[in-house]
């Protein structure tokens, strides 16, 4: 229906013009040209807006030869005289009358395409807010990375029994989660690993790790391997091989299989946070290029939970973003992919929330940060 609408006015403006003459029809349709070439994308539509303005215009030039016609057999009876003059003023009074009636003409005309461009502008304002929410990931429920309605302690366990209420917060968790069955299993050497191939479409991830001889870990290692021809990447990614990291973890970290997340498949996204925990490892777009990356657990960290090292893919393997890693730190709740930025909300003391807003620039391959602000919890 809208199609016709357009092909009706096309129709329309460029008859009307030709009423206006010759010059007044030509600029009309060269306007209605400009217009179909710069604002109709679909080719289709264009061949029929290019077929409706060259019948309109023929028709139009069809409609004015006659009246040419018409004005010579009528000059052919007439004598030059006295009348004749009076009639060739009139008919310039009559040219600059019709001049005037084509700029206030050419005036409407500018006007409705304006409108119709401002229409079609906002349109596209409409979808562009659409794919913003479609393309927003938001990592948490809710607007912020410390959500006081998801804390159980907050309602049932007064502040100064900390201890009862973390148990029942625990207690809470796993009987509606049923998170803690698919344990890490053991290989030869003492290395533990769990296989991951719900996290993404392309590739499938491994865990490896190694503990020292208190059973702390000592050593992580993330190898994955494509899919389909099961071609293990250029390396294996060593996280962690120095001693003593083991003591930033706690005794439950990198103990359970499943506590893991994908933003490239949807694994698991829709389960709550722990204590603000969001897993052990996480894969995601992290910096808008369409490839995966991951955040794995580099510390169990502290009333905002735990801190993440980022690995970005480059080419054929991973390489850990510094800024990522070393500036934003925990895991952000919302990833927008339109206009490149990611946020986080951390806890700061007691009574104090940080809010900061981090934005990629694809150009320069760098992040900024754009705003971190401080303010009292609510």
């Amino acid at each position: 229906m809208e199609v016709l609408i357009y092909q009706i006015v096309i129709v329309i403006l460029i008859l009307a013009a030709g009423a206006f003459g010759k010059k007044a029809r030509n600029v009309v349709t060269i306007i209605i040209c400009l217009f179909t070439i710069i604002e109709v994308f679909t080719f289709k539509l264009a061949v029929l807006q290019f077929i409706t303005m060259f019948i309109a215009y023929f028709f139009s030039i069809g409609y004015e030869e006659k009246k040419v016609e018409v004005k010579k057999e009528e000059f052919n009876y007439q004598v030059v005289d006295k009348k004749v003059k009076e009639k060739i003023e009139k008919n310039k009074q009559k040219s600059k009358s019709s001049f005037s009636g084509f700029s206030i003409f050419f005036i409407i005309i500018i006007s409705i395409f304006s409108t119709i461009y401002i229409f079609q502008k906002k349109n596209e304002t409409n979808k562009e807010l659409l794919e913003i929410k479609k393309d927003t990931v938001v990592y948490n429920e809710g607007k912020k990375l410390f959500d006081p309605a998801q804390d159980v302690i907050a309602n049932e366990v007064p502040s100064e029994n900390n201890d009862i209420g973390d148990k029942i917060r625990e207690e809470d968790y796993l009987s509606n989660k049923n998170d803690f069955i698919d344990y890490y299993k053991d290989v030869k050497n003492g290395v533990e690993y769990c296989d991951h191939k719900d996290l993404s479409y392309e590739y499938d991830y491994t865990i490896f790790l190694k503990k020292d001889v208190n059973q702390k870990i000592d050593k992580i290692i993330v190898q994955i391997r494509n899919k389909t021809t099961k071609e293990i990447l250029e390396k294996d990614i060593s996280l962690i091989d120095i001693d003593g990291v083991s003591n930033d973890y706690f005794d439950s970290t990198f103990t359970n299989c499943n506590l893991v997340r994908s933003f490239i498949t949807g694994h698991n996204v829709d389960k709550k946070p722990y204590d603000l925990d969001e897993g052990d490892f996480i894969v995601g777009d992290f910096n808008f290029d369409n490839n995966e990356d991951f955040a794995i657990k580099i510390q169990s960290g502290n009333n905002s939970g735990p801190l993440y090292g980022f690995y970005i893919k480059r080419g054929n393997g991973y390489e850990l973003d510094s800024f990522l890693t070393n500036e934003v730190r925990y895991l952000p709740y919302e990833v927008n992919n339109i206009s490149k930025t990611i946020k986080t909300n951390i806890i700061i003391g007691c009574c104090r929330e940080r809010e900061s807003v981090y934005k990629y620039s694809s150009t320069s391959k760098r992040w900024v940060t754009i705003m971190s602000e401080d303010k009292d919890m609510n």
